[in-house]
C-alpha cells in the first residue's frame, strides 16, 4: 500500500459571532501563551465548525494573548485516511486578524467557503 503523507494547513476566518477583546493593534508569537486544549474544548471547535467532523483530531493547541487572556487561535492536528492514502492536516483557526502568525501571509488569499 502506497501512503503519502501530506501536510495541509487551512485558515478558517473567525464568524461573525466571535468576538475579540483584543485592541486594535497587530502583535506576534512572542505575546501569546500555547496551551494544550482539552478533549471538551475540541469538541467546542468542531461543533463550530462541521466540516472538521470527518477529521480525526489527535490534538490540539490554544493560542492566548498574555495581555488579557483572549483566545486568538486554535491550532487543530488531524489525521485522514482514505483508501490509497494517508493525509496529516493542520488546522489553524484564527479569532482575530491581529494576530500575526508564522506563515500567515501564504493564507491571506484563502475564503472560508
Amino acid at each position: 500500500m502506497l501512503a503519502a503523507v501530506i501536510t495541509l494547513s487551512v485558515l478558517l476566518i473567525k464568524t461573525e459571532k466571535q468576538s475579540s477583546d483584543i485592541p486594535d493593534f497587530t502583535f506576534g508569537a512572542e505575546e501569546v501563551n500555547d496551551n494544550g486544549m482539552s478533549s471538551e474544548e475540541i469538541e467546542d471547535v468542531v461543533t463550530e465548525h462541521p466540516q472538521l467532523a470527518n477529521l480525526e483530531i489527535v490534538g490540539g493547541v490554544k493560542a492566548l494573548y498574555i495581555e488579557n487572556g483572549s483566545l486568538v487561535m486554535n491550532t487543530l492536528n488531524c489525521e485522514l485516511e482514505t483508501e490509497s492514502d494517508f493525509y496529516m492536516v493542520e488546522v489553524r483557526i484564527a479569532y482575530t486578524d491581529n494576530f500575526m502568525f508564522l506563515g500567515k501571509t501564504e493564507y491571506e488569499e484563502l475564503e472560508n467557503t
